[in-house]
């Protein structure tokens, strides 16, 4: 198996990012994603140079190469290394500026759509203590 490409950094107690998570797991045939679950026992975000804050904010992801890159750029990217170009097209598409909004909006509601959504998506959470 190759090295991957990109390691991603997710919030694994968020039902819907741990659901799309899943999905590129699934699909990572390849191996060109790895995956980091910020919430894991253990995990220090100060070796990678960031600050927990920030992974709370935004997904990161870490190329091969030690490059950090941050929110629609990391979606782009991990969706292009399993194939999806249904996904990654229209992100390319449409103004970068829109898709950060987009991207930023549901990142900084994603509890609260977990809360109301999460079920449809195999998690559920309570208050502010999301998990699968």
């Amino acid at each position: 198996m190759a090295q991957a490409t990109l390691t991603l950094f997710y919030d694994g107690r968020c039902p819907i990012c741990a659901w799309e998570i899943h999905k590129l797991m699934r699909r990572n045939n390849h191996g060109r994603l790895g995956f980091i679950d910020i919430q894991s026992p253990g995990f220090d975000a100060r070796v990678y140079g960031v600050g927990m804050q920030a992974l709370m904010g935004r997904i990161h992801g870490i190329t091969k190469d030690g490059r950090m890159i941050v929110g629609v750029e990391v979606l782009i990217a991990s969706y292009r290394a399993v194939g999806w170009w249904w996904a990654y097209i229209p992100l390319n598409i449409v103004p970068r500026r829109l898709t950060d909004l987009a991207y930023g909006w549901f990142a900084d509601h994603r509890y609260e759509l977990s809360r109301r959504f999460g079920h449809w998506f195999g998690g559920d959470c309570e208050k502010d203590n999301c998990g699968r």
